[in-house]
């Protein structure tokens, strides 16, 4: 009976191993559904080692694609740079454009307006000043000069009946447009003295601009290359500030022939000569560029009492360098 009992025994943990081995072998095949796609047994790891190495290979081609665009991107931003750095053909160019735009922009008034030039009198048929009451005597000076070789000593349509001692001031201007009246003669154009005097203003401002560049350029130029560029960056963008600054414009615009359009000119010449002989390392530089700051200033005073404006910031900027020790013998 012993022997029955574990026989039985025995049976009943025999079936009970099958049992539980069938169940785990049906959980093992029971398929897997990923991605919309079934997969049994070793098929799931396979698919999932597949998907992951292609995961991997995006991976490293996206990286590897977006390393390579930024190396073409700081290539060309190397070249750019060296381009900006060694070369000056684009200064030059940029200063070109600059002042064509600043021409143009002042001589619309003698362009058409309605079948004739906006400054155009039809009463003469003929050029005429804008509405300012300064250019007309530059002008009537001009005309004197053109018929009679001088300025008389006395202007006798001044103050009359003592009239004006054309000595006291503004002697220099009158002779430039009396030089651009010849000139523009002399490169074949027809001009009057009335077409002078219009466009007078617009070509001061092309070499005011040309002045103004320089002297604040020589102001942040050091010998490194990377300060030459920002030199250079700093004196257009002025530049083209200086262009479209409405006082400026209005003292530069064709058929106003003020003082201030000549002034400009050699108020920027004398601080960019001042400083070009201040910064020189050689004496005979110096020296140079000294003499001729000083010839500059002297036309300035014959052209516009506003010479002071030359005198105070050079005197001011000397005592500051002198209190701050930074004045050298060759200063």
């Amino acid at each position: 009976m012993d022997f029955e009992k574990k026989d039985e025994v025995i049976r009943g943990s025999s079936n009970a191993w099958e049992k539980d081995s069938i169940k785990n072998q049906k959980i093992e095949s029971t398929p897997v559904y990923e991605g919309g796609q079934r997969f049994e047994g070793e098929k799931k790891i396979e698919s999932s080692k597949i998907n992951n190495e292609t995961t991997y290979g995006d991976y490293n081609s996206s990286y590897e694609t977006k390393k390579r665009e930024e190396d073409i991107l700081k290539e060309r931003k190397e070249k750019l740079m060296k381009f900006l750095k060694n070369g000056q053909i684009w200064v030059i160019g940029v200063l070109i454009i600059a002042l064509i735009l600043g021409v143009y922009i002042r001589s619309l008034p003698m362009q058409d307006h309605g079948g004739n030039p906006g400054l155009w009198d039809i009463t003469t048929n003929t050029w005429t000043l804008g509405p300012d009451l300064d250019p007309w005597l530059f002008h009537r000076y001009a005309e004197i000069i053109v018929e009679n070789g001088s300025l008389p000593k006395i202007d006798r349509m001044r103050n009359v009946p003592l009239g004006f001692d054309t000595r006291i001031e503004s002697m220099l201007l009158p002779y430039m447009i009396d030089w651009t009246y010849y000139g523009l003669n002399f490169a074949g154009v027809d001009a009057s003295v009335e077409l002078a005097s219009v466009i007078f203003p617009v070509i001061m401002f092309a070499l005011t601009i040309i002045t103004f560049f320089l002297f604040v350029r020589e102001i942040f130029i050091r010998k490194s290359k990377e300060s030459i560029l920002k030199a250079n960056l700093i004196a257009l963008i002025s530049t083209f500030l200086m262009i479209v600054t409405p006082m400026f414009l209005a003292r530069t615009i064709a058929g106003i022939p003020e003082k201030e359009s000549a002034a400009f000119f050699f108020l920027f010449l004398v601080f960019y000569l001042f400083i070009k002989g201040w910064k020189s390392e050689k004496k005979i530089n110096a020296g140079i560029f000294g003499v001729l700051a000083g010839i500059s200033t002297g036309l300035l005073g014959l052209i516009w009492g506003g010479v002071i404006y030359a005198f105070i910031p050079i005197g001011l900027g000397g005592l500051i360098a002198f209190v701050l020790n930074r004045v050298k013998k060759l200063n």
